[in-house]
């Protein structure tokens, strides 16, 4: 009965995580520039006319918005050591059309930095981001 009960547990576990998105994570490394999307969802929308980027580099916070505010994402890596192929726990916080979305603690991977674009990757979620630190 023990057994049967840790088989059912252990797939439970298997059937509940999230299939990491390969392509998804491919085709994103080959851009620049600001971008922020969850599998299929685009989290934020970048438009170098009406938006604007920050990085605070005392909290080693990201945050992009559009010129009224209404629009925005966050990233708190919670001061994590920002280096290529570094892994860490951050959060994430960004707007719907009629949401305040928000993930803690999610595990990020940096893949990597060109031009000071941040390349960040979280498979358990299969959320790229690509975020200007200068």
């Amino acid at each position: 009965m023990k057994r049967l009960l840790l088989l059912i547990c252990a797939l439970c576990a298997l059937l509940s995580c999230t299939k990491e998105n390969f392509s998804l994570r491919d085709a994103f490394q080959e851009e620049g520039g600001i971008y922020a999307v969850r599998g299929n969802e685009v989290l934020f929308d970048f438009q170098e006319n009406t938006c604007q980027w920050l990085y605070v580099p005392s909290t080693k916070v990201f945050k992009v918005f559009d010129d009224d505010m209404s629009n925005w994402l966050i990233f708190d890596t919670k001061g994590a050591n920002l280096a290529e192929g570094s892994t860490f726990y951050a959060n994430l916080e960004w707007t719907t059309s009629r949401d305040l979305l928000t993930l803690k603690n999610i595990s990020f991977q940096l893949l990597k930095v060109v031009d000071g674009v941040y390349y960040f990757w979280s498979s358990s979620h299969n959320i790229a981001l690509r975020l200007r630190m200068e």
